[in-house]
């Protein structure tokens, strides 16, 4: 399966397409892995979000091969980019109020 090296952007195949599998980048050799299905990423942004990084890390493994590590850290990557979009919509609704006030929408 062909992925794409977050570090470099170079693509490298991977000997298994199954989520979780690892390997390194043929340019940079930084770890390039096989990414969860994006419906089975939604499910675990929704169940870190509600019930913690224990259960995604569970969900993970009942409906994917992967093992404990590779589990983890695909949630781990999930809970980072969630934390990191969270954050980026606080910062734009604080940066809304201080322009229009607490609880003031603009007038026509």
């Amino acid at each position: 399966m062909k992925v794409t090296c977050k570090n470099c952007g170079t693509e490298s195949e991977l000997p298994s397409n199954i989520p979780g599998s690892t390997g390194r980048c043929s340019k940079c050799w930084h770890q390039v892995s096989v990414s969860l299905p994006d419906s089975l990423q939604d499910q675990v942004l929704d169940l870190i979000k509600r019930e913690g990084k224990i259960a995604a890390i569970k969900f993970c493994r009942e409906h994917t091969s992967m093992d404990l590590n590779a589990a983890k850290d695909t949630v781990e990557a999930l809970a980072t980019e969630c934390v990191t979009a969270d954050s980026d919509a606080e910062k734009s609704r604080g940066e809304k109020e201080r322009i229009e006030g607490p609880g003031q929408s603009p007038s026509p």
